[in-house]
């Protein structure tokens, strides 16, 4: 079939909207008071949400902070899967959601994000460095839904960022009136790339099980089928059935 709407294209907004709020909560266990912004462009504009900037800039300036920054993504290609699985995904077509099933291949990325925390002093500095051990040297998880489809993520420190001698640097802000900690995070996603857009790969999900009945349905209606029996219960590789 061919398609109707064009795909949303959103799910590494949904899969970084995902990670951000994971992040947060993290940290606000520690302390509620304890901002998370994403910077949007060069010029010091940053996200308090993913997708809404604050009214005023007073509390970009507020510690401790977090600035958040996309850096990269590297695409893992020696655990792709096959390109000729079947999936299935759930679209808004006119208003109404419609299950639909295409041929899909799963491609784990892995993004890279910056992490830059801003705080007040050197015995801040301390503290913070060991939360950040204690929150992000391990393997955190979380998890969204794209698509009608649950999808799975994660995120930890990367040990192999920055340069090839550091990969936590401490420091002082440009007007070394702070002291700030730079690191970077890995981030882990499992991309499914429909091919929506093929019409012989495209079809709605009740065509897909009806086309299994009709299968099965003409495989039952011969009269000698053959059926595979593991050796060590048969003897033989398989064995001729008669309904």
């Amino acid at each position: 079939m061919k398609p109707t709407t064009p795909l949303p294209h959103n799910f590494f907004e949904e899969g970084l909207e995902a990670f951000i709020q994971s992040f947060r909560k993290r940290i606000e266990f520690f302390s509620k008071d304890f901002p998370v912004y994403i910077i949007n462009t060069g010029d010091e504009v940053y996200l308090n949400n993913w997708r809404t900037a604050a009214k005023t800039k007073d509390i970009y300036e507020q510690t401790p902070r977090i600035v958040l920054d996309i850096l990269d993504l590297q695409v893992n290609t020696d655990q792709l899967s096959s390109p000729h699985e079947r999936g299935s995904f759930v679209m808004n077509v006119a208003g109404r959601s419609k299950k639909y099933s295409a041929r899909f291949r799963r491609i784990p990325v892995t993004v890279s994000v910056s992490a830059k925390l801003t705080c007040d002093n050197i015995l801040e500095q301390f503290k913070y460095l060991d939360l950040i051990f204690s929150l992000f040297f391990k393997v955190n998880t979380f998890s969204f839904l794209h698509m009608g489809n649950r999808q799975e993520g994660y995120f930890e420190f990367d040990a192999s960022s920055a340069t090839t001698e550091r990969n936590v640097t401490l420091g002082q802000d440009t007007e070394r009136r702070h002291r700030v900690i730079n690191f970077t995070l890995q981030v882990g996603l499992q991309y499914q790339s429909f091919d929506y857009y093929d019409s012989e790969s495209l079809m709605s999900a009740d065509n897909v099980i009806n086309t299994f009945i009709h299968n099965t349905e003409d495989i039952n209606a011969g009269q000698v089928y053959t059926q595979q029996i593991p050796p060590e219960e048969s003897g033989t590789d398989s064995q001729v059935i008669t309904p």
